[in-house]
């Protein structure tokens, strides 16, 4: 999880999209809803767990389709390794714009924690990242 300050700990998540637009919703939701919290920004997968460890994020918001390194490739490096210790121990949550069952069932498959579809409006982003929020970071007991 984050680094301590006095008694609170610093909440970060790590958003791994190659929409810019996308990052931008979902930066501007949180920093109305929890503007305590960090977004860093990743623009593919193939630095996610360097980034990972460099933010010290509590959770990941991944996008499933991007050019170059899938989503699903970043899910099997982050999740999917056959040596535990060699799997990250925080959520990955796909937020992609399908809505196709079988990318559900594959992220699942691939040891997603959530599978959320990207919402059409800015009030529906708000009310996302205070479910995500709410449950991920204040209910959910984290590894870390």
């Amino acid at each position: 999880m984050g680094t301590t300050q006095g008694n609170k700990v610093s909440r970060s998540i790590l958003v791994i999209d190659d929409d810019k637009d996308d990052f931008s919703f979902v930066e501007r939701s949180f920093s109305d809803v929890a503007p305590e919290i960090i977004v860093h920004h990743e623009m593919n997968g193939r630095n996610a767990r360097q980034r990972i460890e460099d933010t010290g994020a509590s959770l990941v918001l991944l996008d499933l389709k991007m050019p170059g390194i899938s989503g699903y490739q970043v899910l099997e490096n982050l999740k999917g390794a056959d040596d535990e210790d060699d799997r990250i121990n925080i959520p990955v949550i796909v937020l992609s714009s399908s809505s196709d069952t079988r990318d559900v069932i594959q992220c699942y498959r691939q040891n997603a924690n959530a599978y959320l579809e990207k919402p059409s409006s800015s009030a529906a982003y708000r009310d996302l990242a205070r479910s995500v929020k709410d449950f991920w970071l204040d209910q959910a007991r984290l590894a870390h």
